[in-house]
């Protein structure tokens, strides 16, 4: 069974709603290897699954993340809609139709730290985002997601900062997440 595969029969096993979030491994070798367009179709059926999570990963990596959810998501909502019947795909969850709301995507990026795991302590980095930039980088990331994004947070290392002055640069922005406010 594929590492997809294995993610589809744990979460669907489930009978609450949920967020399944992934914390993609960037250039580390890794025991499991799941991409983003692996693991949207593996949780594609799951109705119960309101959204995928992009988890805990550097800054820089997010817009390319999320471009790749959100095509996927576009691409068997399409091929749903189009034929009438579940999508054609490879990976886990083939031939099973999504019946509900449409997958979302949720993300949270970490500050752009890295953890030393030998000495168990963060290490400042080029990529390390203060509250400002880390802002900043935010309006992408709320345009890599489309319409499919619906919650974009902080991670390790963010701060209330972080989260202040990304909502800032998020709602003045206009876009899909700008319209989108709590109630």
């Amino acid at each position: 069974m594929s590492a997809a595969g294995s993610v589809l029969v744990c979460v669907c096993a489930c009978v609450c709603l949920c967020v399944a979030a992934v914390t993609v491994a960037v250039a580390v070798a890794t025991a499991v290897v799941v991409t983003v367009q692996e693991v949207v179709p593996a949780l594609w059926p799951c109705t119960h699954i309101a959204a995928v999570g992009i988890n805990c990963v550097r800054p820089p990596f997010v817009p390319q993340l999320l471009r790749a959810a959100h095509a996927k998501i576009q691409h068997l909502q399409q091929q749903q809609g189009t034929l009438g019947q579940a999508p054609a795909h490879d990976q886990g969850g083939a031939g099973l139709a999504r019946h509900g709301p449409p997958l979302a995507l949720v993300c949270y990026p970490n500050s752009g730290e890295g953890w030393d795991e030998r000495r168990r302590a963060w290490v400042e980095s080029a990529e390390a985002a203060q509250p400002q930039c880390f802002a900043e980088q935010a309006r992408a990331w709320a345009a890599s997601g489309g319409e499919s994004l619906r919650v974009l947070g902080g991670c390790c290392r963010t701060t209330p900062a972080h989260i202040q002055h990304m909502c800032s640069v998020v709602r003045s922005g206009g876009g899909a997440m700008s319209r989108q406010r709590p109630s």
